[in-house]
């Protein structure tokens, strides 16, 4: 744990302190899920180090901030009714907090457009968890003039590995996803290069 934060930290004072081309941005994400009452907004600055014309690297934070309507239970674990035979319900908060490294490779140029592949070391600690993840996805750039690209997450590929534990000695567990597609498969960003 100690060495990942000395490396992003490395990474951060490296990105500020050299001479060559770096990058601040971030992105803002909403994802709602009508089914279940779900909603998330996350905010995700970054910086970064153009280390060639094909290869970055950069840190980032995060904060996110999830809703989530729920049925509240009876003591026999069926929903409580209200007066009028309407089901009761209650909206659970959860804000998380995080940290991570990423890097990327271009793999295709054309024009004011690029796709690039991202991985991404990260860590984030919702209430009473921490949860460590590594994700692969494709990303897409626009550049829209010489210093500033749109960017763009697009989650219809992912490859992402995450090991959840809980504080206090509770459990803890793993998971590995591949696939194609999600609730939020496009998440749009900006970024400045210097």
């Amino acid at each position: 744990m100690k060495k990942y934060v000395l490396l992003v930290a490395a990474m951060v004072v490296g990105t500020v302190s050299a001479s060559a081309q770096f990058f601040v941005g971030g992105s803002l994400d909403y994802r709602s899920y009508g089914l279940s009452s779900t909603s998330s907004l996350s905010f995700v600055p970054k910086v970064g180090y153009v280390i060639s014309d094909k290869l970055e690297v950069g840190a980032h934070i995060s904060y996110e901030s999830n809703d989530e309507v729920q049925d509240v239970l009876d003591d026999y674990g069926f929903p409580k009714m209200d007066s009028d035979g309407q089901t009761q319900t209650t909206t659970v908060s959860v804000s998380t907090t995080g940290f991570g490294a990423f890097g990327r490779y271009k793999f295709l140029e054309s024009d004011k457009l690029s796709l690039w592949g991202q991985a991404t070391l990260g860590m984030k600690s919702p209430e009473g968890m921490s949860i460590l993840s590594l994700s692969a996805v494709p990303v897409v750039k626009y550049a829209l003039t010489g210093k500033i690209n749109l960017t763009s997450t697009v989650n219809l590929l992912h490859f992402s590995y995450t090991s959840t534990s809980v504080s206090g000695g509770g459990a803890s567990f793993s998971d590995i996803t591949l696939g194609a597609g999600g609730a939020a498969p496009i998440a749009i960003g900006i970024e400045y290069k210097f």
